[in-house]
């Protein structure tokens, strides 16, 4: 699993203004450019590299699009020594108790168009969300039905598990692969794996071509509704998108007022943390929203375990008008 070139980072400077990091702590070692160069000499295992929130701003406004978040969620440094045995067999057993618990929550069927990715987060954390979707496609006309549940393999890869990290994905993606399309996601960070990650860890395999076509098939569910031009919220007073990291930008026709500032969750320690960066504090604190909806299963389970109601934090797929 070869990861992407840092190479082309030429200290520039732009990522400085977008760095959460950077712009919490002033220290050139915790903005890209200063990671990039820790790397590069050898200190990949420095606190600050490690305390990157792969969140992709300086990515974005990059002239070179210098991949760090890609490279940083491929390292094979454990953040906790989990041995890689034990992460392989205590992911299926917490699929397999989740699948129990969304069994009582809603069946359906297992092929359908389109067909919602039943990630850890659309079976497990916001099962109410996934059929609130079922339903909503239901209304449009649709025959929507699920995947089996399965996980893009993130929550490992953020542990430093290369080996149950490649295991996983490549699981899913054989999975996803004997469906046809669109599949929707409820997931920023699956998403982003999906049509990011699984292209590079595949590249130069017999999985390459299979990666590329589901990048291309897999959807983020607004996206796929702005396209019908079916995207239509019940109105609730105090509600606000949180925009995730690894979704970038809301798509054309959104409606909801958005918070555009990263929470500060990457990985099992960030996310754990009782902390949210200060931009976010201030945010809330000017906004003071009654109820935060956000895309993400990261996002959501930090910001549900940080915060106290109000704000009430949600998946904004609960807020389709049905």
């Amino acid at each position: 699993m070869k990861r992407p070139d840092l190479a082309l980072c030429s200290r520039c400077g732009r990522c400085l203004a977008v760095c959460p990091s950077y712009l919490e702590t002033g220290l050139e070692t915790n903005s890209p450019r200063g990671r990039i160069f820790l790397i590069q000499e050898g200190f990949e295992h420095h606190p600050a590299v490690i305390s990157c929130l792969r969140c992709g701003s300086c990515e974005a406004v990059c002239p070179n699009r210098v991949p760090l978040p890609e490279y940083l969620a491929l390292s094979t440094k454990p953040e906790w020594p989990i041995p890689e045995l034990v992460s392989e067999k205590l992911w299926p057993y917490l699929l397999g108790r989740g699948t129990e618990f969304f069994s009582r929550k809603i069946s359906g069927p297992r092929t359908g168009h389109p067909t919602i990715f039943l990630s850890c987060g659309a079976e497990v954390v916001y099962p109410g969300a996934t059929e609130r979707l079922w339903t909503y496609l239901k209304s449009l006309g649709f025959e929507p039905g699920f995947t089996e549940p399965l996980c893009c393999g993130l929550p490992l890869a953020s542990l430093g598990q290369r080996s149950a990290f490649l295991k996983k994905a490549r699981e899913t993606l054989t999975r996803l692969s004997a469906l046809k399309g669109p599949i929707l996601t409820l997931c920023a960070s699956c998403l982003w794996t999906i049509k990011r990650l699984y292209p590079l860890v595949f590249k130069g395999t017999e999985l390459e071509v299979k990666s590329q076509e589901l990048a291309s098939t897999i959807e983020e569910t607004a996206n796929f509704l702005v396209k019908l031009g079916k995207l239509k919220f019940s109105q609730v007073e105090g509600l606000y998108f949180h925009l995730p990291c690894h979704l970038r930008e809301t798509p054309p026709g959104w409606s909801l007022p958005t918070l555009s500032v990263c929470c500060g969750s990457v990985g099992g320690k960030a996310l754990l943390s009782k902390s949210i960066p200060r931009a976010l504090a201030r945010e809330l604190v000017l906004k003071n929203p009654k109820i935060l909806a956000t895309a993400c299963t990261g996002c959501y389970l930090k910001l549900r375990r940080v915060l106290k109601s109000p704000p009430e934090v949600k998946h904004w797929v609960e807020y389709l008008s049905v």
